[in-house]
């Protein structure tokens, strides 16, 4: 419909910093596959975090499954409040665990530093314990890393994160120090005195570039790009009926887009759509009175296996609750957020991660009963549909808090 219009907003390093804050209970970000985050085998691997707590209760500030409830590399603040590093060797897993208690209220920096036969555990800069073990980090695609829990169901982390980062190299003991030296705000792919290295996986966690404290996309700071994927509209403008089918209906009505209805028994003649090129608006009247629940204007678009993909679009109705985005990013259909019926644009929009790689349909709808009269009306413009590159997490529940 309608081009690529970007609300993913940069934030200045000079502006409002923010931390994501998690309540113990029910929230995570969702990173995804495990071996995207930290790949299978990886030798050596290295974490740097910020984080604050006050909680006696274990909690995991990252893990990085191996199987369920199976750390391959994980961080877990103790109920004593210490901190351990969870690290997998194959076939069981060891921990280093640090002496400092940190469950303070006070900003603390933890860096773990692994590899074969060398685990080390820093606390604010300085080394606290090293062990020996092999190691072997056999992460999967078929579990997942998190960060602010284990295993999204279990040993959630209560407090505040911020400036997450994964390296595939080893961090001296210099670097860390540099890198605690230079405070919870220093954008880590910015080199400093002893470090010069850039993370792999990279989460700022609230004031990143693309980070959306709206929708809550975390982006990864490490290739923070994004891709427009849609398709839009020519500049011909059309007036159409939708045409009867089963399942979505495959009438093409301009460059791509289709217009239907759904179920397609008794569609009144006043359900119509319209494209003005001069104002770049689609306008979708729905009759009344049919079978129809559902009146769609929609398109396919190519998404791959565990890449995440945000659509938006500005809709403008006076009838609240009935038209938004809707999609089967995932395998099966689900929505983004509903206009509120103002009579006014706004923005509604879903973030997806996408379970397969396939051709997907997204919508842009009325949905509701297809009971009473008369014709109610929505109009949607500049519809975006954008991959984020790297591998963005997904936030359940945590909330973004000012941290300057």
């Amino acid at each position: 419909m309608l081009g690529l219009t970007s609300a993913l907003a940069s934030v200045s390093e000079k502006e409002q910093r923010y931390a994501l804050s998690f309540d113990g209970t029910n929230d995570f970000v969702d990173l995804g596959e495990s071996n995207a985050i930290i790949p299978t085998s990886q030798d050596p691997v290295s974490f740097s975090s910020w984080f604050k707590t006050t909680s006696s209760s274990s909690g995991y500030i990252f893990s990085c499954q191996k199987g369920e409830a199976s750390s391959a590399f994980s961080v877990n603040v103790q109920a004593n409040g210490t901190v351990r590093g969870v690290i997998s060797s194959g076939s069981s897993v060891f921990f280093p665990v640090a002496s400092t208690v940190v469950n303070d209220g006070e900003w603390h920096h933890v860096a773990i530093v692994a590899k074969n036969n060398s685990q080390k555990v820093y606390i604010d800069g300085s080394l606290e314990v090293e062990t020996t073990n092999s190691m072997n980090l056999n992460t999967t695609a078929d579990h997942e890393a998190n960060i602010g829990c284990h295993n999204q169901d279990r040993l959630f982390f209560n407090g505040s994160i911020t400036n997450l980062a994964i390296f595939t190299v080893e961090l001296s003991a210099s670097a860390v120090a540099s890198i605690y030296n230079a405070g919870r705000h220093h954008n880590l792919n910015t080199p400093i005195d002893n470090y010069s290295s850039t993370p792999s996986r990279y989460y700022v966690l609230g004031h990143g570039l693309f980070d959306d404290k709206i929708e809550g996309i975390i982006h990864d700071q490490a290739d923070s790009s994004f891709q427009d994927i849609s398709t839009p509209m020519t500049n011909t403008s059309w007036s159409l009926n939708p045409v009867h089918g089963s399942g979505n209906p495959t009438n093409s009505s301009s460059n791509g887009w289709a217009f239907g209805v759904f179920p397609t028994t008794n569609t009144l003649s006043g359900t119509t759509a319209s494209w003005d090129s001069s104002t770049r608006v689609v306008t979708i009247n729905h009759e009344l009175g049919g079978d129809n629940s559902e009146t769609q204007l929609y398109q396919a678009v190519s998404v791959e296996a565990n890449k995440v993909y945000r659509f938006q679009v500005e809709c403008k109705t006076t009838t609240a609750n009935q038209f938004r985005l809707h999609g089967n990013i995932e395998g099966s259909f689900s929505g983004g957020n509903t206009h509120s019926g103002s009579g006014g644009f706004e923005t509604v929009s879903m973030v997806k991660r996408a379970s397969t790689t396939a051709s997907r349909i997204v919508r842009c709808q009325r949905a509701g009963s297809s009971s009473g009269s008369g014709i109610i009306t929505g109009q949607f413009k500049n519809f975006s549909a954008t991959e984020l590159k790297g591998k963005p997490g997904l936030v359940t529940g945590a909330t973004f808090i000012s941290d300057n």
